[in-house]
């Protein structure tokens, strides 16, 4: 008898030490970021995959993602050791209107559950991102425009050779006020500008704005792009490619090079090749009182892309997203209102508007050059 009480309470000990394992790994591999939205990810990620899997799934799975540390494809990342925090601050330019406050709060929660930290130095970074409603080109033309101001440069490699990567730490939205208040009363009027904002706010993370060379101040910079506006468009690095190829793509993503736009061409995925995704330089939704669903959708090919920019992305945040939706409609009535809101896109585009936009950094900017311990190599200045 003694022995089997013996016996009994070892099991006892063995079944609560499992039931601790997976709370003690959550916390051990966290990120070491303290903001509440990623702690509310944890835990809710932790409690998703306690009900769905086994206990002993669980404590195998959360073993070898501790050893390997390794961040799989299409799946959850973990934010762990190599992971730095980096934080959005978010900035009206002034009084704005309180529906466009709420939009912009709305679009900043939903990123934050996208981007769990940095990779490319090891100390905090903190971004200030500015917006605004203002006159732009009135009802239908350009709805939004993102500017980075400032950031930081890294070295990527020893001395005296430095090519750097970036990091944004300051920049602007700026939002068409005519467009931006049309169909207020709409139902899909918050959810159709949620998208909008989400759109500049990669780009003022550097998705698009920072595929291409436009650092003047400073020679090495790591493109992600070769391109030639009006000739050609190369994406080179390897998250994006890799995502592109899961969906059924072949090479690499397409990015535009033919909009005759300064702002779409080299920092925007090609419209006819990946119609409906958020990061192509037009919007596809057409924003009506009968519009029920939005279009533009966050595929894993962008969050790819956030990835090579040096980003710790949660892979679970991306919308469902096919290649073959590009060319299929699930009725007739939707492919006749996609084809003419296409024709009317189209129109726009030729024109010149019904698109977003970037513009460059703000002129005289000299950046601080870090090395990948966060240490300075050399003094910026002031903008």
């Amino acid at each position: 008898m003694a022995f089997r009480a013996r016996l009994l309470t070892l099991l006892l000990c063995v079944v609560l030490i499992c039931a601790l394992t997976p709370e003690v790994h959550a916390k051990r591999w966290g990120c070491t970021d303290t903001e509440s939205n990623a702690s509310a990810d944890a835990e809710s990620n932790a409690s998703a995959d306690a009900k769905s899997n086994a206990s002993a799934d669980a404590e195998s799975n959360a073993s070898a993602d501790a050893e390997s540390n390794a961040i799989p494809t299409s799946a959850a990342a973990v934010c762990d050791a190599d992971c730095y925090p980096f934080t959005i601050n978010l900035i009206p330019n002034g009084a704005q209107d309180p529906r466009a406050v709420q939009v912009f709060e709305l679009a900043l929660a939903k990123l934050q559950t996208i981007v769990l930290g940095q990779r490319l130095v090891a100390a905090p970074v903190t971004l200030s991102m500015y917006y605004r409603l203002n006159g732009l080109d009135g009802r239908g033309g350009v709805v939004g425009r993102a500017q980075n101001y400032q950031y930081v440069e890294v070295c990527t490699n020893a001395e005296p050779t430095c090519n750097y990567d970036v990091l944004p730490t300051l920049g602007e939205m700026v939002f068409d006020s005519t467009d931006f208040l049309f169909g207020t009363e709409y139902p899909a009027w918050t959810e159709f500008w949620i998208h909008v904002t989400l759109h500049e706010m990669l780009h003022l993370l550097g998705v698009g704005s920072f595929w291409i060379n436009r650092f003047p101040t400073r020679a090495g910079y790591n493109t992600r792009v070769d391109c030639v506006a009006g000739s050609y468009a190369q994406y080179k690095y390897p998250a994006a490619t890799r995502e592109w190829r899961t969906l059924g793509g072949a090479g690499t993503p397409p990015v535009e090079y033919r909009a005759s736009s300064s702002g779409t061409d080299c920092t925007h995925w090609r419209e006819e090749a990946m119609r409906h995704e958020l990061l192509t330089g037009s919007v596809d939704t057409v924003f009506s009182s009968s519009t029920q669903d939005i279009l533009d959708k966050l595929s894993t090919v962008t969050l790819g892309a956030m990835e090579d920019l040096n980003y710790v992305v949660d892979w679970n945040r991306a919308d469902q997203y096919t290649l073959s939706q590009t060319r299929r409609s699930v009725s007739r009535e939707q492919g006749e209102q996609e084809e003419q809101g296409w024709t009317i896109l189209q129109e726009a585009f030729a024109a010149g508007r019904g698109i977003q936009q970037l513009v460059q950094h703000g002129p005289g900017y000299v950046p601080p050059l870090l090395d990948r311990a966060g240490n300075v190599l050399e003094s910026g200045s002031e903008w």
